[in-house]
């Protein structure tokens, strides 16, 4: 003796996703396990698309969190390096002299490589993980490093490869790298001179 009224069969994404007014009443309309799945994907990645969310509906977050720990990294030395590339035929192309072309990946081209890596890219939560650890370990195109595009995307590298390694790992490997020596004026640092009255640069120990 009981009627229930709904509102109209709802469409989403081409009629991937229908959601019948039926499932008011016999609960299939309850995507819990989609609802967990793309929740945590929006956390753990820097997006995802309906297929994605279904397979982490279907095998588990943890299932899906081995199978990320265990994906190659991806490299962005390699993926400017291809940038580089693709410009600079682009340039000839336009009946452009080589010799206005600069020498190496720029900053602007490290963009581009971020992106397509980011997009194309397998190693979805190293990807979002190394993006956290860039915003605290930070080096940056505006500054002098800014025309060297090859040494920033190989300072990233080390935050990719890391990912899911250890803190003390990464600092030891940061605080090495040319393009962080430049950033934080580190790089040749001198010891103590008391006669001189000359003491090392502090800038990266003080960021530590």
């Amino acid at each position: 003796g009981i009627s229930v009224s709904s509102s109209n069969s709802a469409k989403l994404y081409e009629g991937e996703f229908t959601a019948s007014d039926e499932n008011t009443i016999n609960g299939e309309g309850l995507i819990a396990k989609k609802i967990e799945a793309a929740r945590f994907l929006s956390q753990a990645t820097f997006g995802a698309n309906p297929e994605l969310v279904q397979t982490v509906a279907d095998i588990g977050i943890e299932k899906w969190l081995t199978k990320q720990f265990n994906t190659p990294a991806s490299n962005l030395s390699k993926s400017i390096q291809e940038v580089y590339t693709i410009c600079f035929d682009l340039h000839l192309e336009r009946g452009r002299d080589s010799i206005s072309y600069p020498t190496r990946p720029q900053a602007y081209q490290l963009d581009y490589a971020w992106w397509d890596m980011t997009i194309r890219g397998d190693d979805l939560l190293r990807q979002r993980m190394a993006y956290a650890l860039s915003e605290i370990l930070v080096i940056s195109t505006e500054s002098n490093i800014g025309g060297y595009g090859l040494a920033m995307a190989n300072y990233y590298d080390i935050l990719l490869s890391n990912a899911f390694g250890n803190y003390r790992d990464i600092l030891g490997e940061i605080s090495k790298h040319p393009a962080m020596g430049v950033y934080l004026s580190h790089l040749n640092n001198a010891k103590s001179n008391e006669d001189r009255n000359t003491f090392p640069d502090e800038n990266f120990a003080r960021e530590i």
